[in-house]
């Protein structure tokens, strides 16, 4: 299984860029993570916006006959349906996008644990709050999670 090492902030700044900046900045001790440093990203737990589309349902209302049905099934399937979704993105030293994944968020965290079990090793940015529901399904599935918390605000780049 992955090796995640996390670095919280009290809150993130999103700037639209991911940088290996947010390491530097926590001050935590780069001894504890220099292992997998090449590869770093962002974790995320947000309401979907309005332009958010859900492939599937969409393409379950083209496969319908009848219209009424399509079209309602259509209109569910653009923008938010109320349900929180999990988003990670994790880059390569490089600058390539090496993982980029989005799931829906559950009471069970089924999503959450289908999403920790495609991470590569990696150093992740992540909120605090959000901290400890991540770690629990990362070590109930074998992830090797270490952790900074840096006391302020962190920004994505």
């Amino acid at each position: 299984m992955a090796k995640v090492f996390v670095i919280t902030g009290t809150d993130i700044e999103a700037t639209g860029k991911v940088s290996w900046k947010f390491m530097f900045d926590s001050g935590s001790d780069f001894d504890d993570y220099a292992d997998i440093s090449g590869k770093f990203g962002w974790l995320e737990l947000k309401e979907k916006d309005g332009n958010y589309l859900d492939p599937f349902k969409l393409t379950k209302a083209w496969s319908l006959d009848n219209s009424e049905e399509r079209i309602k099934l259509v209109e569910e399937a653009i923008g938010s349906d109320g349900v929180l979704r999990w988003n990670v993105n994790v880059f390569g030293a490089g600058g390539g996008l090496d993982v980029a994944i989005g799931v829906d968020d559950s009471p069970e965290g089924d999503g959450l644990k289908s999403l920790i079990q495609e991470l590569p090793d990696c150093v992740l940015l992540m909120a605090r709050g959000l901290f400890g529901r991540f770690r629990v399904v990362a070590e109930a599935i074998g992830v090797e999670v270490g952790v900074c918390h840096f006391d302020g605000v962190l920004s994505t780049s």
